[in-house]
């Protein structure tokens, strides 16, 4: 499951797929 959580607090927006992959 691909994980689309900002490590920002920008949970509004999607981030970029650059900063959307969390440290699993």
């Amino acid at each position: 499951e691909p994980y689309r959580v900002c490590r920002r607090p920008l949970f509004l927006r999607e981030c970029p797929d650059e900063k959307s992959k969390i440290h699993p």
